[in-house]
């Protein structure tokens, strides 16, 4: 194009019906002009906001600009053009990738958006765990949860909280996880009850949206017999032989000092749990019934659910050796 401005400036329409004009121009300094150039004119109706303008030194560089804005209004609507080119040409480079791995644009916006902001809100790992043992510590006070649960959660809780109090949540990664673990060098079975509690607070997490899935769950099962040996390694309650059942019955009966007798006769015949013997009191002892039984109340569960237990006819004969029978069935830390 001559650079003089006596000659007539062009204007059409590229391409035809996109709306999209390109005109001729004179580049002047001064008053003088000195080259021309061409601009590209995109009218509001396509970027659904103001005309967007572009100047090129050549037509053809200014007619393609203009071909492909048309192409991607008609591909994406008035959102193309609210695009920088910095985000067409990431979305250039990330679509290859998708393609390669069927999946879709769609997708993988929606997988981002739930997994880098959290529907909850963003929360660090201080903070979640601090949620748990407050909510903890309301049902310790109510009387719902035991005041050693409570306080051996909270132990742990807190235990993994040092290392992790300032991460994010949604950062944390399993490998965090299995490395902390790892860093206890404990026995296997305390390894298991850490796992416990890490995985309880962030099951929490995950109910209360701060993060999409819980990471602990992506542990394999060669991680978990790498923490926690195979099952068998962990030392399961073992069973008395009738010798030493009876061994242990005469010892209680021997040592009545100690008021063990009934406890043992109670955890020996009907099965009663350690914790729970420890807290079971005469009056729930109804040997004189028909048919005799033990109530195990909410408070004393494991479960806090109520449930009798019968008594056999040989632990009976035993319980008619136990002469004290008020307070406590077993004297123990818990008895006043």
């Amino acid at each position: 194009m001559a650079a003089s401005s006596d000659c007539k400036l062009k204007s059409w329409e590229h391409p035809k019906g996109s709306g999209i004009k390109i005109r001729e121009i004179i580049n002047q300094t001064a008053g003088n002009a000195f080259s021309g150039s061409y601009m590209v004119i995109v009218p509001a109706r396509l970027t659904g906001t103001v005309r967007n303008r572009k100047q090129f030194k050549s037509k053809g560089d200014a007619e393609k600009w203009a071909s492909d804005e048309f192409r991607g209004f008609r591909k994406q609507g008035e959102g193309y053009f609210t695009a920088t080119s910095e985000e067409r040409n990431e979305l250039a480079i990330c679509l290859p990738k998708l393609r390669e791995h069927k999946i879709s644009l769609t997708e993988a916006v929606e997988f981002a958006i739930k997994r880098l902001r959290p529907e909850g809100g963003e929360r660090t790992v201080g903070e979640v765990i601090d949620e748990v043992v407050s909510s903890k510590k309301v049902r310790f006070e109510r009387g719902d949860l035991r005041e050693r649960s409570y306080r051996d959660f909270r132990h742990r809780a807190e235990k993994f909280q040092g290392p992790f109090e300032d991460t994010a949540v949604k950062d944390l990664s399993v490998a965090d996880i299995k490395d902390w673990l790892l860093g206890l060098e404990s026995s296997p079975r305390t390894t298991q009850n850490y796992m416990a509690v890490v995985a309880e607070i962030l099951k929490y997490a995950v109910q209360k949206r701060y993060i999409s899935l819980s990471p602990i769950d992506e542990l394999t099962d060669y991680d978990r017999k790498e923490l926690c040996g195979n099952s068998g390694s962990i030392k399961e309650p073992s069973i008395l032989t009738p010798e030493q059942a009876k061994k242990l019955l005469y010892a209680a009966q021997e040592h009545s000092e100690l008021r063990l007798l009934g406890a043992v006769i109670l955890g020996l015949f009907c099965g009663i749990r350690t914790e729970e013997l420890k807290r079971l009191q005469w009056e729930n002892v109804k040997d004189a019934e028909h048919p005799p039984f033990v109530t195990i109340t909410g408070a004393m569960a494991k479960k806090r659910r109520i449930r009798n237990i019968d008594i056999p006819e040989n632990a009976l004969a035993w319980l008619s050796l136990c002469q004290k029978r008020e307070g406590v069935v077993a004297a123990n830390a818990h008895t006043k």
